[in-house]
C-alpha cells in the first residue's frame, strides 16, 4: 500500500493513499506503541461502547445509546 504511494504525483491522490494507510494500520493494529498508558474503562447507562479487537478504546467507537 505504501510503495506506490512514493511516487503519486498527485497530491489528493496521494494524501488519500496515505489517509487509507493510517485508517488500514489503526484498525488492525499492526502498529504497537512502545509507551502505553492505562486506560480506565467506566460504565455508564445511555452510552454504547463498542471495544476494537486489539483492545484500545478509541472515541469514535463511543456514542449515546
Amino acid at each position: 500500500m505504501i510503495g506506490p504511494l512514493w511516487g503519486e504525483k498527485d497530491e489528493a491522490k496521494r494524501i488519500a493513499g496515505w489517509q487509507k494507510v493510517n485508517r488500514y494500520i489503526a484498525d488492525k493494529a499492526y502498529v504497537f506503541p512502545l509507551y502505553q498508558q492505562v486506560q480506565p474503562v467506566v460504565f455508564k447507562k445511555g452510552l454504547k461502547f463498542q471495544g476494537h479487537f486489539a483492545n484500545f478504546v478509541l472515541p469514535q467507537a463511543i456514542s449515546k445509546g
